[in-house]
């Protein structure tokens, strides 16, 4: 008969063995980069320039690299590449590395020629690199790549959710982090992005408004248009008295006369102040303050615009 305690401890060891063999397994599955870039590091010392290329690009594609780590594959893969001959993927692993440090240099004593294959593919980046902005209103959070020349980033990360772009951009409604990463092919996170809080401008005074002015230049439009009716209603009158001038007196005339100048003064001077109004309207929405967030997939654009 096997002691009770004896039962217990036969079937925790086990459980405690998996346990301890679990951890270990994720610890090392979140330590890949790392391992293979340490790796390809010391191929790269031993001038195995084939191997630690490989090992390289297999620390890529782990995909659990953050954007030191992966800018240290990329410096280390174009080494290797250049060191082996390989100019053409020299220059494709510096460019990336570009695309995450614009100021990325080598190592003081480094051989000439990688130098030059770097300083090659800044000059065809011509200064551009990876670049995104995020703002977030009352609803969503709308995200847009900015600049990426070799098409690095394919997702974002926020709130634990990946997000895939259409073409450099996307929205995610709701959501309360203050920062999002972009993500590359493989899910390394290629660099992280401060969400900025969209803030709404003050409201205008009343005078400074458009829609103001806009209301104004249309009250002023319709009183010239009504005093412009009257006037020549008045002035069709005079006409038609003066072809019956043997029938009527000058006196009938008078009042006509005297109705036609008051109005068509009132005309305008209601279209001329309907047509400075309209001048001040569009000055002061031309000074609003217009937010373009992002373009949409379609090639338009999505506009928090602050209206008044």
């Amino acid at each position: 008969m096997i002691p009770r305690g004896g039962v217990m401890m036969a079937l925790g060891g086990p459980a405690i063995v998996l346990a301890i063999v679990l951890a270990t397994t994720t610890a090392r599955a979140g330590d890949r980069t790392s391992m293979l870039a340490a790796d390809a590091e010391r191929a790269l010392r031993e001038l195995r320039y084939e191997d630690a290329v490989g090992l390289a690009e297999r620390a890529w594609q782990t995909g659990d690299a953050d954007p030191a780590q992966l800018r240290d594959v990329f410096a280390l893969a174009g080494r290797a590449a250049g060191s082996v001959g390989d100019e053409d993927a020299a220059r494709l692993w510096f460019s990336r590395w570009l695309c995450l440090d614009p100021n990325a240099q080598l190592p003081g004593g480094t051989s000439p020629k990688l130098t030059a294959l770097l300083a090659q593919a800044r000059d065809a980046l011509g200064g551009r690199s990876v670049t995104a902005s995020a703002v977030r209103n009352e609803h969503e959070t709308a995200i847009q790549i900015k600049a990426d020349p070799l098409g690095l980033v394919v997702a974002v990360g926020i709130d634990d959710k990946r997000i895939k772009l259409t073409d450099g951009f996307t929205s995610y409604v709701g959501g309360s982090g203050n920062e999002i990463t972009l993500l590359d092919r493989y899910g390394n996170v290629l660099a992280t992005v401060t969400i900025q809080n969209f803030i709404s401008p003050a409201k205008p005074a009343l005078f400074a408004r458009p829609s103001t002015w806009a209301v104004a230049s249309g009250a002023f439009a319709v009183v010239g248009g009504v005093a412009l009716y009257v006037a020549l209603d008045a002035w069709q009158s005079i006409r038609d008295l003066n072809n019956e001038s043997g029938m009527h007196q000058f006196a009938e005339t008078r009042p006509l006369e005297q109705r036609f100048d008051r109005f068509q003064w009132i005309a305008r001077v209601g279209f001329g102040a309907s047509a400075a109004a309209a001048v001040v309207a569009a000055f002061a929405w031309s000074r609003q303050e217009h937010i373009v967030v992002a373009p949409t997939g379609s090639g338009g654009s999505v506009s928090w615009v602050q209206s008044f």
